[in-house]
C-alpha cells in the first residue's frame, strides 16, 4: 500500500504552494495537525485492512 498526500491551496497556479520545489520547500511548511490527523487515518485503515474488517 502507499499514500501521495497532497495539499492544493486555493487559486495556486500549479496546485502547489510557492514554496514548491524551492529552496523553502522544507519540513517548515507541512502542517502538524493535518499530518497527524491524515497519519492516524492512514493508521486506522491500514489496521483494519490487515484485521480483515475493513
Amino acid at each position: 500500500p502507499m499514500i501521495d498526500i497532497i495539499n492544493k491551496p486555493a487559486g495556486s497556479q500549479t496546485g502547489f504552494g510557492d514554496y514548491w520545489h524551492t529552496h523553502d520547500d522544507d519540513m517548515d511548511v507541512i502542517s502538524q495537525r493535518s499530518l497527524k490527523v491524515v497519519g492516524q487515518v492512514l493508521l486506522a485503515v491500514l489496521y483494519r485492512e490487515a484485521s480483515g474488517t475493513f
